[in-house]
Formats: C-alpha cells, structure tokens, sequence
C-alpha cells in the first residue's frame, strides 16, 4: 500500500500557496550550447540525467551536478544518445541508436562502463530507470510493433502489459521494486499506473484529477509519485502525487508555458523540464 505523508514532503507550486503554506525554489538550467534540455532524473546527490539537443538537432546524455556543472554521456560510436534514469549510487540509464538506426536501452556506470541492453527477440529497447538494487525498467517493442514493458534484474527479464493496453511504458522503480509508468489506450489517451510488484503484483490506474491525459513518471523510496497531464484547455502540467490516499499537486515552472516533471529523489527534490513562452525547453530544479 501506498502511504505518504506529501504535503509535509513535497511543495506546493505558487498558486497554492495560500492552501499549503509551503512552496519551492526553482532552479533552471540548460547544457550549454544546447538548443533543448529536459531534465529526466534525479538522486540523493542531486545529480540530474536527462537529454539534450545540440545544435545539429542530435540528442545526446548528460548529467548535471549539484554545482551545476555538466557532463556529456554519450553511447560510444551511437549516432544519438539519452538518459532517463539514474540512483545513488549514479549508475544511470537510458537509450542509444547505432549507425543501422536501430535503437537500444544501455546502462552506465562511471566512470565510463557502457553496457548494452536490448530484450530478447525486440525491434526497439529503451532504459527508464534503474533503483539502488540496479533493478531497471523500461519499454521494447516486438515483432507486432506493440510496446511493452520489462523489468530487468540480475540479468533476467520480465515482460509487463498494463491489463488492455495498447502499449504500456513503465518508466519509474524504486527500492521496494514498486513499479510507476504510462499505459496506453488505442485511441492513443495516456494514462498513469502504478505496479505493487512485477510478479504477481497488482496494477493501479493513475488519472489527475480532471485531467485528459496523464503519465505517471518516477516513483522514489517514499513511493512519491511525480509525471505530468493535460488539462481541458490542453495545457501540460506537471504534477506530485500520493495516490493511494488521493492527494495531488500541481507543480508548475512559474510563468511556463507548460511543464512536466519526470524525476523524484527521496528527500523530495523534483527535476523536469518547462516550455517557456517562445516555445523554447529548459531543465529545471524544484527544492521544497
């Protein structure tokens, strides 16, 4: 079960204020250069992953420390690179597409092991997040071009379908092995879900609250759950939530023109990214 205490946890965007009492500091930041940078990951030491554009247009992986300094993670010999995912102990996760154009999932270990990571028999692997246990999950595509979802842990894998899905994306684990993530209608609606276990677990369906659409993101060690959704006039939000006691948050970048937030570290730190009124997109921090 689900049990969080979040409003004493995590902080509330500006225009609930008043409610909560409580609020973050934003931080934004953009690897230099770059023409795009999302903010995907964060752990215990304040390292972000995420993924940038350069100016080319070719995606690449980076981390972020806390002194706001950059460095580049790129596949070797890969034509593009991202990171999704990363835990404290900065093992990180992500994807990379060879010189044939074929996309794998891989996973890094500083300070420069590379390893590859494709679901047997798949089209398309890709790596979201990995937990301090080095359990990583992410998304494949088969042979029918239907996305699904894995666990990978001690070199062996799990398949994951969300009940009647038309793909499902698992894209957060964390330390218990509790599993958050996007699953798909055939009309191409997104929902959230939350998995208790991959085997023999039981699947949570997660909609914010009069939303059109929601994905579910990271989910850390205090089954804090943070992603985004759209709201009736189309504008994405990002969001906090505790869904098993019915509690959630908006948290947008003051002034954006949209936000989502994909990462969650355990002392409730929130990394994402916004679009900001000229439609550009920049990485943000959100200490509560």
């Amino acid at each position: 079960m689900l049990i969080l205490a979040l409003a004493l946890l995590l902080a509330a965007p500006a225009q609930a204020q008043t409610a909560s009492g409580i609020s973050f500091t934003f931080t934004p930041f953009d690897y230099p250069g770059s023409t795009y940078t999302a903010g995907s990951s964060i752990n215990h030491a304040k390292i972000a992953v995420g993924i940038y554009l350069d100016t080319n247009g070719i995606s690449h992986g980076y981390a972020r420390l806390a002194n706001n300094t950059f460095k580049a993670i790129d596949y070797p010999n890969s034509t593009s690179t991202g990171l999704w995912g990363i835990n404290d102990k900065s093992h990180a996760v992500g994807f990379y597409t060879d010189a044939n154009g074929v996309q794998h999932g891989f996973l890094f270990s500083p300070p420069s092991t590379f390893t590859p990571i494709d679901y047997p028999g798949s089209l398309v692997t890709t790596a979201y997040a990995i937990n301090n246990n080095d359990e990583i999950v992410g998304s494949y595509v088969d042979s029918s071009n239907v996305e699904r979802g894995f666990v990978l842990t001690a070199g062996n894998y799990v398949s994951l379908d969300y009940p009647n899905a038309a793909n499902t994306v698992p894209a957060g684990v964390n330390l218990a092995g509790i599993i958050s993530g996007i699953w798909f209608e055939a009309s191409g609606v997104a929902h959230g879900f939350v998995l208790t276990s991959p085997n023999h677990g039981k699947y949570y369906n997660i909609d914010y609250p009069g939303s059109t659409y929601t994905q579910s993101e990271k989910i850390n060690d205090k089954n804090q759950l943070v992603g985004g959704y759209i709201d009736n006039n189309g504008t994405l939000h990002g969001f906090a939530a505790a869904p098993a006691n019915n509690q959630y948050i908006t948290v947008d970048y003051p002034n954006a023109a949209g936000t989502i937030v994909r990462g969650i570290n355990n002392a409730g730190v929130l990394v994402g990214h916004y679009t900001d009124t000229t439609g550009a997109h920049h990485g943000f921090l959100a200490v509560p």
